[in-house]
């Protein structure tokens, strides 16, 4: 396990706060759920049939995350390493003393670029998830007001009842993206968590003294 550094060990409290939002936004979710039901189902089909692609992407968010941690992680450290090394004072004396800084400058150097050549790929892959989960937000609410608009033209539902439906949807929407966003930070720290736990426990525990 490479667990042992302060990326995985703050992921559990993440963890928590992910679930605590995810409760609290389940209850304004079935709470318009019931509205729009109480309204007209019909505008309940395209907005609950995004969950599924949303939930999918969120999964495969978390585990490039999770990936991308475990390839990265030791070319962060040697970088961080390397530039404590130059930069903090209590090692000043010592680095001039034994001409260090063009060899240990050398070595931030190329730890620098084995990072960024690793991050540099995988924030494009962030952004590309995040634009199709911003997409999937935006076509079912538009899905949904077009549904909305083709029930008043047919008489299906009164201007009040519209009014109420269009309100309800924009709410709904903006709370299934944070349920989204919530489900993405569960689905992210769930697998560092189970990698920690795994440290954990295949760490070996020294034995009690007599």
């Amino acid at each position: 396990g490479f667990v042992a550094s302060g990326v995985q060990l703050r992921q559990p409290l993440q963890l928590a706060f992910g679930v605590l939002t995810l409760l609290v936004g389940m209850v304004g979710v079935i709470a318009l759920v019931v509205t729009l039901a109480d309204i007209t189902p019909l505008l309940l089909a395209p907005l609950l049939l995004g969950v599924g692609p949303a939930l999918s992407l969120s999964r495969r968010s978390g585990q490039l995350e999770f990936n991308f941690v475990r390839v990265a992680s030791e070319s962060y450290r040697r970088r961080t390493y390397f530039q404590e090394l130059l930069s903090r004072r209590e090692y000043a004396k010592e680095v001039r003393a034994f001409a260090l800084s063009q060899p240990l400058g050398e070595y931030h150097l190329d730890a620098s670029t084995r990072y960024l050549g690793l991050l540099r790929p995988h924030v494009r892959k962030r952004q590309k998830y995040v634009l199709a989960t911003v997409l999937t937000t935006g076509v079912l609410l538009a899905v949904g007001m077009l549904v909305l608009v083709l029930l008043l033209r047919y008489g299906w539902l009164t201007f009040a009842e519209a009014g109420a439906a269009a309100l309800a949807i924009r709410m709904l929407s903006t709370q299934l993206s944070s349920l989204f966003v919530a489900t993405n930070t569960i689905a992210e720290t769930s697998i560092f968590v189970a990698d920690l736990r795994k440290f954990i426990e295949e760490t070996p525990v020294e034995p009690a003294r007599a």
